[in-house]
């Protein structure tokens, strides 16, 4: 993969993913009841992540949400905004866009200074291909993003779904997968885990690393464990 805009913990990285999902995120504070959807997105959905380290939190927050009309004039939605667990200045944003190019656009609009910004952000772009099917979730402690390369989708999105039993008893549920725009064989997953202590147990169970490595990803998974803070639509 390219890049990848994350921190490691062990080798933490999402998935995007990031992804701010209005269909199966809503704030740690309420529960997790959603409406039944489709589980493959028919048209794909684009999607933008950006993380960044900030000097001072509610600072930043001020400042980005005085922002929301701007936002929207770039076709910017449902961004959510995650805090690293292992560092509370590591700030991961992600949001459904219109399209790419005016994905792009925006991300190149940040003034670090303005915006109390320690280091410049990064960018990525994403193509949704799957979202779990609504339901009533439970409470998630956390959530991941996970960053995977691989080598078929089709035949990894099989293996993945087959082991979906397996992520389930450890309160692991995964949310929404999404492909790099840039690369289509790196892929991002949201997932929200019941249980940090368990969810790391099963990711890092020599078990799981082999049915990965059967379903054709390329190496160690990449992971960053976050706080949801809140969509805004």
């Amino acid at each position: 993969m390219t890049y990848k805009p994350t921190y490691f913990l062990l080798i933490p990285g999402i998935i995007f993913l990031t992804l701010g999902c209005e269909n199966s995120n809503k704030s740690e504070e309420t529960d997790l009841r959603e409406e039944e959807t489709e589980t493959t997105v028919n048209a794909p959905m684009t999607a933008m992540m950006i993380t960044q380290l900030v000097e001072d939190f509610d600072t930043w927050r001020k400042n980005y949400e005085a922002e929301d009309s701007i936002r929207i004039s770039y076709g910017i939605s449902f961004d959510a905004i995650h805090r690293n667990l292992l560092d509370s200045n590591h700030i991961i944003i992600t949001a459904f866009t219109k399209n790419h190019e005016s994905a792009r656009m925006y991300s190149e609009r940040f003034d670090i200074k303005k915006d109390g910004i320690l280091s410049k952000p990064i960018s990525s772009f994403w193509d949704i291909v799957w979202t779990r099917p609504g339901g009533d979730y439970p409470k998630f402690e956390a959530h991941y993003f996970i960053f995977h390369a691989v080598k078929d989708f089709d035949n990894w999105m099989d293996k993945f779904q087959a082991n979906d039993s397996i992520r389930l008893t450890s309160g692991l549920y995964a949310l929404v997968i999404a492909m790099d725009a840039d690369s289509v064989n790196d892929l991002g997953i949201y997932l929200g885990a019941t249980s940090v202590d368990k969810a790391n147990a099963l990711l890092a169970d020599s078990a799981m690393v082999t049915l990965q490595k059967k379903a054709g990803a390329f190496g160690l998974p990449n992971f960053t464990i976050v706080k949801l803070l809140k969509i805004d639509n």
